[in-house]
């Protein structure tokens, strides 16, 4: 009777053992799950501040760019404007009206 019992007793024993090992694994899984997610959401929020970060750097550097270009844009109109006024003839009454000049034709 007594190494009947104390098979039992093994056998429980045994059995308490392997419940205890599937629950501490459970509780393992479940941490290890837990800390990937938390560890994701830290990436996907550096992410996007990285990303935000990136998209206001070429923001600004084509701002600059087409400020850049429209400002020498400008001066090159300025500048053939006023060769195209150096060049103009200086004809005696050239500075009256087109419509003037064919009047008096």
């Amino acid at each position: 009777q007594g190494e009947a019992q104390l098979a039992d007793w093994s056998e429980k024993l045994t059995l308490a053992n392997e419940q205890a090992l599937e629950k501490h694994d459970e509780r393992l899984r479940l941490a290890s799950h837990s800390r990937m997610e938390a560890t994701l959401e830290q990436l996907d929020g550096r992410s996007e501040e990285h990303i935000d970060a990136a998209v206001r750097a070429t923001e600004n550097s084509v701002r600059r760019a087409c400020a850049d270009i429209f400002d020498s844009v400008a001066q090159a109109m300025k500048k053939q404007m006023q060769g195209a006024l150096e060049l103009r003839p200086a004809v005696p009454g050239a500075e009256t009206n087109p419509q003037e000049q064919r009047a008096s034709a």
